[in-house]
This record gives structure tokens, sequence and C-alpha cells, in this order.
């Protein structure tokens, strides 16, 4: 049995949505900037035995929230898209994860780092990974991590236990 699961990516123009979900989706990693619009992705793959598809859209069952390791205002961006999110679906825990793009870029470029971007994620209360979209596996990693947030937050929960009084002896009561 398949699952179907549907994950918007977010972030600020130019810091790599499109092209790590290309990598995820088609293992390819874009040459050419061709910025997206309106554009959706679907893939089957499968995690830990189970069978998915994932289908990268605007209406979602999870986040995966970008910004650029060498961008402060996309950092500052990604924080206000989860705002708005949360302004939106309430203050219920949401599945989002935050994700570092462009970790693969020269040290002296990366202007936000891996802690501040940890800080914030626990903030989030959300799983945070510092990527770069030109590694397959990394991009791999990032649906499988949202994935896996889907799933955490739709598993039922356990029954409720039932209340047993335990007996108590007269003198108390």
């Amino acid at each position: 049995m398949t699952k179907y699961r549907k994950v918007v990516v977010l972030g600020n123009r130019a810091v790599g949505k499109t092209s790590l979900t290309l990598q995820f989706i088609k293992e390819e990693f874009p040459q050419d900037y061709k910025p997206s619009e309106d554009q959706y992705w679907t893939k089957q793959f499968s995690i830990d035995g189970v069978g998915y598809e994932i289908c990268v859209v605007s209406e979602v069952d999870g986040y995966v929230i970008v910004y650029s390791v060498d961008s402060p205002r996309s950092f500052r961006i990604a924080s206000k898209l989860f705002r708005k999110l949360q302004d939106h679906r309430g203050r219920r825990r949401m599945p989002v994860v935050l994700v570092g793009n462009k970790k693969d870029l020269p040290p002296e470029c990366h202007t936000v780092s891996p802690e501040e971007g940890r800080a914030v994620a626990d903030v989030w209360d959300a799983p945070f990974m510092e990527v770069s979209a030109k590694d397959l596996e990394e991009s791999r990693k990032v649906f499988c991590k949202i994935i896996k947030e889907i799933d955490g937050l739709n598993r039922p929960l356990p029954a409720p236990q039932t209340f047993k009084p335990q007996k108590r002896c007269r003198e108390c009561l």
C-alpha cells in the first residue's frame, strides 16, 4: 500500500527551493535557474519498506522552509514564513522542517551558522537540516524527514487508559 503525502517547499527567492525539489524528484541538479510558479512534482519511493508517493504542491500536509546559508535575509524570511503559517493554521503543531541550503559554498560565504538554524528550529519544535541541493542523498533526506514528521503527527493517539480506582482501607474513606 502506498501512502500519499503533499509537501510545500517555502523560502525566499533564489535560496534553492526548486533545485532541492528537482534533485530529489528527478535526481538531477538543474544547471539553469528557472523561477517556479504554480508547479508541482510527484515521486514514488520507499522509507523503511513503506511505499510513499510525495507530491510537492501548494495544498499541503507538511512544510519544508528553506533559507540559504549565505543569506541572513532569507533566514529572516524563513522565520516570517513560519509565523504566517502559524497565524494561518493556529498554534497547533504542524509538520515542518527548517533547511539551510547551499552548505557546499565556501566557509567564508556562510553568514548563517548551523547553530542559528538549529536554535530557530528548536523554538519551532521542528527538525533542522543543513544541506546542498547539489547532493542527491541530502535532498532525499530532507523529504524523508518531512514524511516522518507528517506521519508522526498523523499517528492515532493511543487508546485512553481506563481509570481504576484503587481499593482503599476503611480509615482512608
